[in-house]
């Protein structure tokens, strides 16, 4: 049997040579953003609190954040389904792995768009769609910012998709209740299947249950589940809509009991903000203006709603963070879906050229100097004195594995795989004069520092010779210092 699917395997392969190493460029560009910004101390807060948690399970514990201040980083986003990375921190205990993870898995998303592209339109125009979603914006800043569940996420909603497309109910389910293990957002996603199913394929049993009970969950996960896991002292809803009402009750209140008001201030806060406009307009143009032709698109509605109703402000609301990952399987598949429409009132050369322009948009923005692909050949992406990267074995062999350790945000991932890594932060000095508060920052065994990379999260006013003079009050001792490649190691004295 193994032999007969390693025979259809490598058949599949030869049979779609062109589309294979369109994966293995895709995977490539992947991991040398991910690999670069690693070694270039880039990479930060995201990237060590996922390297803790995949560390906290290789060592069997359960996933208690330091970096994070919480009891169970499950109670901060709710992604267990994550343990199954676990086999990988054995093999190779290094923050890396999750660099290769996210690099494979997002090539692999492609795989359902191709096939399906393939069923409907040919090799070749299976092809064109393919490379225009392997190079769509939302891929490409995920591949730029860390890891994120996102990773596991992604490929998961395009096979959700394709298989909503094909009928096959039962992997629709299975992929619903892995969604819901990824991230409470998710969960949401989940419960708009359900709606699709009702719509598009008047499956109303199906759909309905798929919808309740998605509905069900995502009230006791973020009700009690979490929570608990976290601590109620420190669970972080993420309720950022203040402007709407104080709670997802209030707002729904508000938007049934004065209708014009939140309407025009939902235009006003969407449609007027520059930002957002901006994000919307290159989601519209990466479907080629097809995601309002499709049932899938109800699937994108809780991304959109989370982030574009938000006051958190650009993080939230811009396209070039990794929020748009999960929205490119959406629209794509979007666009096959209209797509297979119209092919049949139009000629095959109407569909191909339809399917080269939305892969030369998305050639156009990779091109542009501001998008992650267009580092891979910027000299400066690979600048870094090399005695900054070479001067780090030496702290991590002074610091050791068992040790506790506080550090800036851009060195916090290399020393991320530990029970107790904290963040450098902007909350002030750390000793009680009369005229200076105590913040309770961490006290840890080591503070680690380098004066060649830059001090993020703290105040610019809040130099090296601030922390020198502030560690020393509270009992810390230089006990390594390299000038060449800026290394400095406070330790704590007993």
């Amino acid at each position: 049997m193994t032999h007969l699917y390693f025979k259809k395997l490598v058949s599949a392969i030869n049979n779609n040579r062109l589309f294979v190493g369109l994966l293995s460029v895709f995977f490539i560009l992947g991991l040398i953003l991910g690999v670069v910004r690693y070694i270039t101390y880039i990479a930060g807060f995201d990237y060590s609190i996922f390297t803790q948690t995949l560390w906290h399970y290789s060592q069997f514990g359960a996933p208690h954040s330091s970096i994070r201040d919480v009891n169970n980083i499950l109670g901060d986003h709710f992604h267990p389904l994550l343990i199954v990375l676990t086999p990988l921190f054995w093999l190779w205990n290094n923050p890396l792995v999750l660099t290769v993870v996210q690099s494979i898995t997002f090539a692999l998303s492609a795989v359902p768009i191709y096939v399906l592209g393939r069923k409907h339109f040919g090799r070749n125009n299976a092809l064109l769609i393919s490379t225009a979603y392997l190079l769509s914006h939302g891929l490409q800043y995920a591949l730029f910012f860390d890891f994120h569940e996102i990773a596991l996420a992604v490929p998961i909603v395009a096979w959700l998709i394709y298989s909503i497309d094909v009928e096959r109910y039962k992997t629709v389910i299975l992929c619903c209740v892995l969604l819901c293990l990824l991230k409470e957002e998710l969960v949401l996603l989940s419960a708009m299947v359900g709606v699709v199913l009702i719509l598009k394929k008047r499956k109303y049993k199906l759909g309905t249950g798929i919808f309740i009970g998605s509905l069900m969950f995502f009230v006791a996960l973020t009700k009690l589940i979490m929570p608990w896991l976290a601590g109620k002292t420190r669970y972080n809803q993420y309720w950022t809509y203040d402007s709407y009402g104080s709670s997802f009750a209030d707002m729904a209140k508000n938007a049934l009991t004065k209708p014009i008001d939140f309407s025009t201030k939902l235009y006003r806060d969407v449609f007027q903000n520059s930002v957002k406009t901006s994000t919307l307009l290159t989601l519209v143009l990466s479907s080629g203006i097809t995601m309002f032709f499709s049932w899938y698109i109800l699937l994108a509605a809780p991304n959109l709603a989370v982030r574009m109703l938000s006051d958190r402000g650009t993080f939230y609301w811009s396209y070039w963070f990794h929020y748009g990952a999960i929205l490119m399987p959406i629209i794509f598949f979007c666009f096959i879906d209209v797509l297979r429409k119209i092919q049949v009132k139009v000629s095959p050369k109407v569909v191909t050229a339809l399917c080269v322009a939305l892969c030369i948009y998305s050639i156009g923005l990779m091109m542009n100097k501001n998008f992650p692909f267009a580092q891979v050949i910027n000299p400066e992406f690979y600048s870094l004195n090399s005695d900054v990267r070479s001067g780090e074995a030496k702290v991590q062999e002074i610091v050791g594995k068992n040790s506790s350790v506080t550090a800036p945000v851009v060195i916090t991932p290399h020393f991320a795989n530990r029970e107790s890594i904290h963040l450098l932060t902007d909350k002030g000095r750390w000793y009680n004069d009369e005229n200076i508060v105590l913040t309770g920052e961490p006290i840890t065994d080591f503070v680690v520092l380098n004066t060649k990379l830059p001090i993020t999260d703290v105040e610019p006013y809040y130099t090296y010779d601030h922390f020198k003079y502030d560690l020393e009050h509270i009992g810390y001792k230089i006990i390594h210092q390299d000038d060449q490649s800026g290394w400095i190691v406070y330790k704590k004295l007993q």
